[in-house]
């Protein structure tokens, strides 16, 4: 990742922890994990490539980062109630998730597209 992708992801996790007040938010224990409500993993990566690619929508590099690492996609949780956020076996659930952060990713202004190159990229700043 680059060092910008870092920081954003960084920030991101500033942001939910203070968001979430160190809770788990379904148990509301202590909370020190960060569940993703749409897996890092390869298949859900995948995933969300094939429905930006069917949306006409080509990323960059560090982008399927920021989506992944998303303070909508992110919540604190115990070790018990982790997998109990996930949604990426509801394709309906995680589509919506992920045009609700598609859009503030470009709203945020943290990508912007490149005519040149076709493809979404990050923002330097």
């Amino acid at each position: 990742m680059s060092e910008r992708t870092n920081f954003l992801i960084e920030e991101q996790g500033r942001y939910i922890a203070q968001r979430d007040r160190g809770h788990c938010q379904k148990c509301q224990r202590r909370g020190w994990q960060m569940a993703h409500r749409i897996g890092k993993g390869k298949d859900n990566r995948a995933m969300l490539a094939n429905w930006l690619r069917e949306d006409g929508i080509s990323i960059g590099p560090g982008v399927m980062d920021l989506i992944i690492h998303h303070r909508w996609n992110i919540v604190l949780s115990c070790d018990t109630c982790n997998s109990s956020f996930n949604i990426g076996n509801n394709p309906e659930m995680a589509r919506a998730l992920l045009a609700r952060i598609w859009d503030d990713l470009i709203l945020g202004g943290k990508i912007k597209y490149d005519e040149v190159k076709s493809i979404w990229l990050l923002t330097v700043k």
